[in-house]
């Protein structure tokens, strides 16, 4: 029995105030390093804003990679 691939991820705002999905496992791993630079599903690089800080925009990029997982997944599941 297959166990279902979860893929989680949460959307963390940039200095910009552009917000990057990033991968729970990406946002554990850097808490862990302590470093504070995050890796986007776009592949941006970034340091997070002040929890003050306001989005304005989510990136288009990890916005398109989000779907593009979410597409592949619900066919993946339909041909099982």
């Amino acid at each position: 029995m297959k166990t279902a691939h979860r893929f989680s991820y949460c959307w963390i705002t940039d200095p910009i105030g552009t917000e990057h999905a990033v991968t729970g496992h990406d946002m554990a791993d850097t808490i862990a390093d302590q470093l504070g630079e995050y890796q986007a599903l776009c592949g941006a690089r970034f340091h997070p804003a002040a929890l003050a800080t306001v989005p304005a925009t989510r990136c288009r990029g990890c916005a398109g990679t989000i779907r593009v997982h979410r597409a592949r997944h619900t066919t993946h599941h339909r041909a099982a």
